[in-house]
């Protein structure tokens, strides 16, 4: 019981930290919510890694809707709805190691790859470098010294080929 209390007080440690820096300006148009949000999820993924609990802590203190669906295999999914659903976040734990997807239905891929390019340069200098995309990938960005990189992958949604200039959005991480 006395463990609990401390994880649950490191995970409120760590969204409020974690909320302090990455919180958006107010948004003045639906664009520009997009924007924000895209940016503060991918950055709370980055930053909470496989954390689930202090994951959950950060949306939620950032004002992402919570939602964890069970699968019949025991997986977990467990979903952020940003404001005016402008993004969704989708961390999928179970077999496989936590993964983080982030999902818009506002912003295309062409749209999308230079911003989270300029959303890893900022949140991580130097640690991200653009790698050859897939013939299902808009855009790929790996960590340049790991010897089991994270990657960080944008593409379209519909798995469309390249980099379409209209659609949605999914970047991976």
């Amino acid at each position: 019981l006395h463990l609990c209390r401390i994880a649950r007080r490191l995970a409120a440690a760590v969204a409020l930290t974690l909320l302090a820096s990455t919180l958006p300006a107010a948004a003045q148009s639906l664009d520009d919510a997009v924007r924000a949000n895209l940016g503060l999820a991918l950055r709370l993924c980055l930053r909470t890694g496989t954390d689930i609990p202090a994951t959950i802590a950060a949306f939620q203190a950032a004002g992402f809707t919570y939602t964890p669906t069970a699968e019949a295999n025991g997986d977990i999914w467990h979903r952020f709805f940003a404001p005016a659903n402008t993004i969704r976040a989708e961390i999928l734990q179970g077999q496989m190691a936590p993964s983080c997807d982030v999902h818009t239905n506002h912003l295309p891929p062409s749209e999308a790859a230079p911003l989270v390019r300029a959303i890893l340069n900022q949140a991580a200098p130097g640690r991200f470098v653009p790698i050859p995309a897939g013939p299902d990938s808009c855009a790929i960005f790996s960590e340049a010294a790991d010897a089991i990189p994270l990657v960080v992958t944008v593409g379209a949604t519909d798995l469309s080929a390249g980099c379409p200039a209209l659609g949605s959005t999914v970047i991976s991480i």
